[in-house]
């Protein structure tokens, strides 16, 4: 659980960083969920793509985002600049994606620098106060201001504590004829047995990836954090199967299946399958793991006990160029491709510096004129 003394503490810490007295950083209660969305639209976040894609589930989504933001900085909050000299906004908003770990996104604004730098620092000083162990943001190798923001973390804070990797973003349908495959093994990771799951996830998506997602935390079905959102009608769970070829104790893949409220990320995150394949398997195996897993995913989403709504007929996988092909073969739509950028708690002071240095010359800028704001003030008194 985050720390209970948060607010109060977040309230001095926004002091520390202060860049510009013109720049006032709110939480979500000064605003609705229908005036953040009516933002994203204006600001052109929401463009036609997204807005085909998410438009028919409008409704739930808000729903889910009303829901989440009861529970504040435990589950989803979202922060606000507003600059008091133009008038012009923007924000960005946070939510728990494991036990200990928050997902940072939809970062906008209608024109503002300083108060971009401003928000993105407060974001990550409440992820210090509340005690998270890692952030991440995903972003599209086309949005260049991201790739700026979140794709440069690792020259700046190192690749001890910080990952920045690229994946296929793919959707299947459910009703998709997937090739039966006989000489594979499935068990489930839960938490009285995680099958060396975070050995197997380090070793091949890396260990940045494989700590930040706790796949070495003994609540690995992420039963405490479900349990949390319970509390405000919402559910989120992850379902973790492993694939061994018959006659080996040595496992070959892994797919780790996330359930959460519809929407909480528009293009369906907080919703993904993560497909991680041993990468010294031959073409034959891997094609037949791949589908094993896949076949073995969909059972996640006909739980009918979760009570999650989820209207669409499709799920999303993330997997690397290799299973990615089969995929593409047996009718799977790749949408994109995805940078995952992640930095762990010990790299979170770096990331603040590493936010200072990208917006050095609006610090400066804004610095120098606080500056020649005080000395007018003094000669006219």
């Amino acid at each position: 659980m985050c720390n209970q003394s948060f607010e109060n503490k977040r309230i001095e810490f926004s002091k520390q960083i202060e860049i510009s007295p013109h720049i006032s950083i709110k939480t979500h209660d000064s605003i609705s969920v229908d005036q953040l969305f009516d933002h994203y639209y204006s600001v052109g976040f929401i463009y036609p793509e997204k807005k085909e894609r998410i438009d028919p589930f409008i409704k739930l989504i808000k729903s889910n985002w009303k829901a989440a933001w009861q529970m504040g900085k435990d589950i989803a909050w979202t922060l606000v600049f507003e600059d008091k000299n133009t008038g012009r906004t923007g924000t960005v908003t946070l939510w728990r994606t494991t036990n200990n770990s928050w997902f940072a996104q939809h970062l906008t604004s209608s024109g503002c620098p300083v108060g971009v730098c401003s928000v993105l620092l407060e974001s990550q000083a409440q992820a210090i106060l509340g005690n998270y162990k890692s952030g991440q943001n995903w972003y599209c190798p086309l949005n260049s201001y991201a790739k700026k923001i979140y794709g440069s973390i690792v020259s700046s804070i190192g690749d001890n504590y910080s990952s920045c990797d690229l994946f296929h973003y793919l959707d299947m349908d459910f009703f998709t004829r997937i090739p039966h495959t006989n000489n594979v093994e499935i068990v489930r990771v839960r938490n009285d047995n995680h099958y060396n799951i975070f050995e197997f996830a380090q070793k091949n998506r890396g260990r940045i990836y494989a700590e930040a997602e706790e796949l070495n935390d003994s609540d690995i079905e992420l039963i405490t954090l479900d349990n949390l959102y319970k509390q405000v009608g919402l559910r989120r769970k992850r379902y973790i199967w492993m694939a061994f070829l018959k006659g080996s104790d040595k496992p070959k893949g892994a797919i780790i299946v996330y359930r959460g409220p519809l929407g909480m990320n528009f293009s369906w995150l907080e919703n993904r399958c993560d497909l991680i394949i041993d990468k010294s398997l031959d073409e034959d195996n891997l094609e037949t793991i791949t589908y094993a897993l896949v076949k073995q995913a969909i059972e996640a989403y006909k739980n009918e006990t979760l009570n999650i709504k989820y209207p669409l007929t499709y799920f999303t996988i993330v997997a690397d160029e290799s299973s990615a092909r089969f995929l593409k073969f047996i009718g799977a739509r790749q949408t994109r491709e995805y940078h995952q950028s992640i930095w762990l708690d010990e790299g979170f002071k770096a990331w603040s510096r590493h936010i200072k240095k990208i917006y050095a010359r609006v610090i400066e800028k804004y610095s120098k004129e606080k500056t020649h704001n005080k000395k007018s003030t003094k000669k006219r008194q």
